[in-house]
C-alpha cells in the first residue's frame, strides 16, 4: 500500500472477528495488564462497560483503542487476533475521538485475484470508521476492496499499477466498469448486457478487441468455475496521488 493513503494497514489471515473472540483476547489482556481495576483506571472506560465487553458486547473503535493502550497491547491483536500482541503506540493513523463503528477495506497488492477474497497473498486491511469508509470511498464496510489495475487494456482511463476501489455488493445489472476474474486472473472491463442476451466486454485501449460472451457464464466471483467469468464488483474510484 502506498504511504499516501493515511489509513492503518493490517495484514490479516482469515480469522474469526466475532465479539466472543475479541472478548477472550480482552480478558487475557486485562489479566496481563494488572487486572480489572487497573485497566478501568488507565483506560477511562467504566467498570460496567468493561464488564459488558468482557461478556462479548461489541465496542466502538475508539473504545478498542483506549482498552488496547491501557492493556499495553496492539489494537490489531485485540480486534483481529494477530499471532502476537505488539506494544500499543507502534501504529499510526487512528485516534479514539469520534470514529464510530469499526470499518475496513481490503487491499490486494497483487495482479491476480483467484476468486473473491482469495489471492496469491493475504490482503492488507485498512481500518477506519465505517462512516468514514462510506463517505470517502463510497462503499460499505466489508463490501469494498482495493486492487491494482493489471494491464493497459483500459488505457488511457486506467493505467497499469493504478489502484482502484471496487464495490463488491452484487451488481443489479451487468453494466459499467467492472472488476472480473477471467481464467483465474483479474481483469477490468466495461460491461454491457446486449439485447441479444449476451454481454459485451469492452476495453478503452483500441489495441484490445471487444468480446461478446454469453450472460450464462457469469457468476459471483467466489462461485466462478473454469470457463466462467467471476464478477468481483463495480469499479467506483481511482486512487490517485498528487505530484
Amino acid at each position: 500500500m502506498t504511504e499516501d493513503v493515511h489509513f492503518q494497514k493490517l495484514s490479516e489471515k482469515e480469522e474469526s472477528r466475532q465479539p466472543s473472540d475479541i472478548a477472550l483476547r480482552l480478558a487475557d489482556a486485562v489479566k496481563s495488564a494488572g487486572g480489572y481495576n487497573a485497566v478501568v483506571a488507565r483506560s477511562g472506560v467504566s467498570g460496567n462497560s468493561l464488564t459488558r465487553y468482557l461478556k462479548g458486547q461489541e465496542m466502538k473503535v475508539g473504545t478498542a483503542l483506549q482498552l488496547a493502550e491501557a492493556c499495553f497491547v496492539s489494537p490489531q491483536w485485540l480486534l483481529f487476533g494477530h499471532a502476537l500482541p505488539v506494544p500499543a503506540g507502534s501504529e499510526v493513523g487512528l485516534r479514539p475521538s469520534t470514529l464510530g463503528e469499526i470499518g475496513f477495506l481490503d487491499y490486494y497488492g497483487v495482479d491476480a485475484v483467484r476468486g473473491f477474497g482469495q489471492a496469491t497473498s493475504p490482503p492488507e486491511r485498512m481500518i477506519a470508521s465505517a462512516t468514514l469508509i462510506k463517505t470517502v470511498f463510497g462503499v460499505s464496510s466489508g463490501h469494498g476492496l482495493v486492487v491494482r489495475v493489471p494491464d493497459d487494456s483500459m488505457a488511457p482511463t486506467l493505467s497499469p499499477g493504478e489502484q482502484v476501489v471496487v464495490n463488491t455488493s452484487p451488481m443489479p445489472a451487468l453494466i459499467g466498469l467492472a472488476a472480473l476474474t477471467i481464467n483465474g486472473s483479474l481483469q477490468i472491463k466495461r460491461v454491457m448486457t446486449l439485447a441479444s442476451g449476451n454481454v459485451l466486454l469492452a476495453s478503452d485501449n483500441e489495441r484490445y478487441p471487444n468480446e461478446e460472451v454469453p450472460l450464462s457464464i457469469f457468476r459471483q466471483s467466489g462461485d466462478a468455475e473454469a470457463g466462467q467469468i467471476g464478477v468481483i464488483g463495480r469499479v467506483t474510484m481511482r486512487l490517485q496521488t498528487l505530484s
